[in-house]
């Protein structure tokens, strides 16, 4: 079927919903532990550092590393006799002391502090036994960490044991390594997340990282290359055992005899053109087995040591280069990219408080001369749906447009910042100050939110599931033109859409495999009447209502920047340089029988909100802004 005639065809059986406040059937607005200021910084650590975090008052700031990659870096201090990476503060004891002073001055001002842990990525050179093979096999800190785990018959292990294998044989020439980063000159290893002395390594660092103070865990690096130890043998013979009968694996995967089966590879992501029924069956069951290693080690164990443990991943949205730091722009690339593009859906963040996505450099997605203004309102408005309302992040390597950086992600329900920028430069903690001081005091503006949206663009995860990815082109381009022409909507996952959600929709969007463009779209225009504002496309529009308080947000973010070459050249926050537009119209679809009672502009950007002049036609408000810098909020107030 042709994307237009499923477009046409949308529309003559869905056009007669309307909006109204309180729609039933929506994903849960208000999430546990609900923030939307939050610091990150990657990276080592000062007393600079917690004197910002404690200046610029967020609700969580996360840094620090506490799993096996800083006793990676343990391991080259121990060798060297000098403080290393993220063990720079002195290493060990002097590590731990410091943190727990930063800790508890945050605790002093109500600010969570959540740390960096990796679930597999290590650092060292296995054959030199630098790294972290050196801190496993020679410096264990029993004081810190308690027993050296052994095996179940008591004899000792290695690191070598713990990490991911290509070889039937555990040995150096068999271990995954890659040298994308080369950290002290040396390679990237894996543990594996089917080895349970792995995950009893893991709940070491986890005890660890508690007892200091810590609130919680951002996992970083849940990957499961292609390895084929033991563990993942058995376990991916018993992940099909369960899903399929003896005649159902010769049939689709061509294997007569599982028990004497072995695999010579068990895949995490594979290219498109490496498709195939088992290397798709390899990803979930590897998906799979992420999810499981998660819940054990810091779901079920990290909440029995602290039940409001905070927990949440780091995943990835854009396609690496996987040959450094080069990056391929994109977003949604799933079934060679996402962590968890094919974990089922009921899965999916399970358990967490957040969901934290990276798109990668910000300066790869803004070409004006194609209309991309590194622009990531798709891409907000997936997490929070998959997230079922959960805070979400989409991590801009931005070191610049820090207001920017801050609008999107609250303005779509999120929190920021999600990494960087320099918080010792001043012009950035001024920007930072500002936005978070706005957010503070109007807090009551962001939560809970309940979406304004009538349309829905229905994200194919059925489809990807089955390993089809083809219908994601379209979806991304209709999700630029809704978001460019400021027609309100919100991304459902067809999975999720059920009767009662179906009811809040007057148009559904389904998008099939093709490319389409502005000049094929004809039938989105039917949509215009949903537009909320008559404005540029570098400026994005988002509608919220607080049925509760009889209120409708219009959120506005202004991407238009002044790139000119400056004289002397500008670093950090000074360089943002932001461009106002002015004379934005705006026109909102009200409940019916609604009358509004005031209409108010409230921006960071400005010093007092403004009470904006309005006329009511029926059920229609409209307004005019005068100038927006860079983020304004329109509190519409209903009688």
């Amino acid at each position: 079927m042709k994307f237009k005639t499923t477009i046409y065809a949308t529309f003559f059986f869905l056009m007669s919903a309307t909006v109204s406040l309180g729609a039933d059937g929506a994903p849960p607005s208000t999430a546990p532990s609900w923030f939307n200021r939050q610091v990150s910084h990657w990276g080592e650590v000062d007393d600079s550092f917690i004197d910002y975090v404690t200046d610029v008052g967020p609700q969580r700031a996360q840094a620090g590393f506490f799993g096996p990659t800083y006793y990676s870096a343990l391991g080259y201090m121990k060798e060297s006799g000098a403080p290393k990476l993220w063990a720079a503060l002195g290493g060990g004891r002097a590590d731990q002391q410091w943190w727990r002073g930063a800790i508890e001055r945050a605790h002093a001002q109500n600010i969570k502090v959540v740390g960096h842990f990796s679930m597999a990525l290590v650092y060292g050179d296995a054959a030199a036994e630098r790294g972290w093979f050196a801190y496993f096999d020679k410096y264990w800190d029993e004081a810190t960490l308690g027993p050296k785990p052994r095996r179940a018959d008591g004899t000792p292990l290695r690191a070598i044991d713990l990490m991911q294998h290509t070889g039937p044989q555990r040995t150096i020439e068999s271990l995954v390594s890659r040298q994308d980063y080369k950290v002290e000159g040396g390679s990237e290893y894996r543990g594996c997340p089917s080895n349970p002395y792995w995950r009893e390594t893991l709940k070491r660092f986890v005890k660890a990282g508690v007892g200091l103070g810590l609130d919680g865990f951002t996992i970083v690096f849940p990957h499961k290359e292609n390895c084929t130890c033991e563990y993942c043998q058995a376990g991916f013979k018993k992940h099909l055992r369960e899903r399929y009968t003896p005649a159902q694996i010769a049939a689709k995967f061509g294997i007569d005899d599982l028990d004497a089966h072995r695999f010579e590879s068990i895949n995490g992501w594979y290219e498109p053109e490496d498709a195939s029924p088992l290397r798709l069956e390899q990803l979930k069951f590897t998906q799979l087995l992420l999810q499981d290693c998660e819940r054990e080690v810091f779901l079920d164990y990290g909440r029995r040591l602290k039940p409001d443990l905070i927990v949440g991943q780091w995943n990835h949205m854009y396609r690496s280069s996987m040959s450094g730091p080069g990056q391929i722009p994109g977003s949604f690339a799933v079934l060679n990219a996402d962590e968890r593009s094919v974990l089922p859906t009921p899965l999916w963040a399970k358990g967490e408080n957040f969901v934290w996505y990276s798109i990668g450099a910000w300066h790869l997605y803004y070409e004006p001369e194609k209309g991309e203004y590194s622009q990531f309102s798709l891409e907000h408005k997936y997490l929070r749906e998959a997230g079922r309302g959960l805070p979400q992040a989409v991590k801009r390597d931005d070191g610049q447009n820090i207001r920017l950086y801050i609008a999107e992600a609250v303005a779509h329900g999120g929190f920021a910042y999600a990494r960087g920028p320099n918080y010792q430069d001043p012009a950035t903690q001024e920007a930072v100050t500002t936005y978070f001081d706005f957010l503070r005091r109007n807090q009551e503006l962001y939560n809970p939110l309940e979406s304004y949206a009538d349309v829905a663009l229905i994200y194919p995860r059925s489809a990807v599931h089955r390993g089809d990815s083809s219908a994601l082109l379209d979806f991304k381009n209709i999700g630029r033109i809704l978001t460019r022409r400021h027609i309100s909507f919100d991304v459902v996952i067809d999975e999720m859409l059920t009767p009662e959600r179906r009811k809040k929709y007057r148009a559904l969007l389904y998008p099939q495999s093709g490319k389409l463009t502005s000049a094929d779209a004809a039938p989105l225009m039917a949509l215009q009447s949903s537009a909320l504002v008559d404005a540029s496309e570098e400026v994005v529009s988002v509608a919220w209502q607080q049925p509760r308080e009889r209120r409708i947000l219009l959120h506005l973010v202004n991407y238009k920047r002044d790139f000119a070459p400056a004289n002397p050249p500008l670093q950090g926050a000074a360089a943002e340089r932001p461009l106002p537009q002015e004379s934005i119209k705006a026109h909102l679809k009200l409940p019916q029988r609604s009358k509004v009672r005031r209409v108010t502009l409230l921006s960071p950007d400005a010093p007092a909100p403004v009470s904006l002049a309005f006329t009511q036609k029926k059920d229609t408000v409209e307004f005019v802004i005068d100038r927006l810098l860079v983020y304004g909020v329109v509190k519409v107030e209903l009688k």
